[in-house]
This record gives C-alpha cells, sequence and structure tokens, in this order.
C-alpha cells in the first residue's frame, strides 16, 4: 500500500511540476532563503515595456548595495529595498508563507493617499524566463487604501530567484533577459 502511495505521490508532483503549478516540496515550507551577496561585476538585464534595462553591482556605500541602473547610482539596503523610500519589496530570510506589511503615501496630483501593503510569499514556481527557467519565490502584494476599509488600489506579484540573487519577473511585465553573478 505504501509503494503504490509513494509512485502516485511521485507522479502526481512530476505532471504539477512539467505544467509549471506551484509546487512546494515536503520540507519547503520550512526553508528559509537567506539576502544575497553579491560581487562587483553582476549584472541582470530585464526586458521591460519601455525597453532593455541593466542592473549592475558596483559595491558598497555607507552599508548600502549600490546598482547602476541607466547610469543612476542606485542605492538598496541589505533587504534589497531602495534607500529612502518605505517599500519593502525583501524581508529577509524569505520562507513560503511569510507575510509582512508597510505604509506609505501614494503620490497623487491632487493628495497622497496612505496605503497599507501586505506581501506574502506563495509558494515556489518553476519560472520560464530569456535567461532560463529558474524555481522562484512567488510573491504577492495589495496595496489597500487605509482611508476606504475594504478598498484594494491594486494587486500584483513579483517572482524572485535564489539561483539569480534578484527579481526575474514582475506582473509590470519585466522579464530577466540576461545575468551574470559570480556564485
Amino acid at each position: 500500500m505504501n509503494k503504490i502511495f509513494a509512485k502516485v505521490s511521485a507522479v502526481l508532483v512530476s505532471l504539477m511540476v512539467m505544467s509549471g503549478a506551484a509546487v512546494a516540496i515536503a520540507g519547503d515550507e520550512k526553508q528559509q532563503f537567506e539576502k544575497p551577496s553579491f560581487s562587483p561585476g553582476d549584472y541582470w538585464v530585464y526586458s521591460t515595456p519601455k525597453g532593455q534595462m541593466r542592473k549592475e553591482y558596483v559595491g558598497e556605500e555607507d552599508g548600502y548595495h549600490v546598482f547602476m541602473i541607466k547610469g543612476q547610482r542606485e542605492l538598496l539596503d541589505a533587504d534589497l529595498n531602495i534607500k529612502g523610500e518605505n517599500r519593502i519589496t525583501f524581508k529577509f530570510p524569505l520562507s513560503i508563507g511569510k507575510h509582512w506589511t508597510y505604509e506609505y503615501e501614494r503620490r497623487q496630483p491632487n493628495r497622497n493617499i496612505p496605503v497599507v501593503v501586505s506581501c506574502h510569499v506563495k509558494g515556489i514556481e518553476r519560472v520560464e524566463t530569456a535567461a532560463g527557467t529558474f524555481q522562484a519565490l512567488n510573491i504577492t502584494c495589495d496595496e489597500d487604501s487605509k482611508l476606504q476599509k475594504g478598498l484594494t488600489l491594486s494587486s500584483y506579484s513579483y517572482w524572485y530567484a535564489p539561483e539569480v540573487k534578484n527579481l526575474i519577473k514582475n506582473t509590470k511585465e519585466m522579464v530577466l533577459k540576461e545575468y551574470k553573478i559570480k556564485k
């Protein structure tokens, strides 16, 4: 009986993986993905609706990671969040089921709208990009108005691949095209 159950389980998992469905293999729920480390020269190239974007790591400054994007310096903290912004894209270590929230003000022409953002690591998915196929953490976020309870202003997802040490895709049509990192 146990052998039959094991074979059926193996076939079902194989079918789910081949179909691209999100699969959390036993034990993955407890696995933690630590913040990445970078080396000068590591880079990622993304396709976006506005064209190609290259992001290159150039070093550290005052405890921040320094990246060059379109000729501009961008400083990211240890959790890869942009210095000076209240947005918390990542909250390492990442693990399936992890939740975090933060608040910021969405700038509008007439006034700023206070927003509460709730993010959740849904699971691990097999994601295909021009740079390859990766096992990536699917992170979803909902932006809710603090002024009107129950009003969701936007929802989005992004996928972080530990192997790539960065985002590989988001729902705003940004997709990894190529990358080079020192392992």
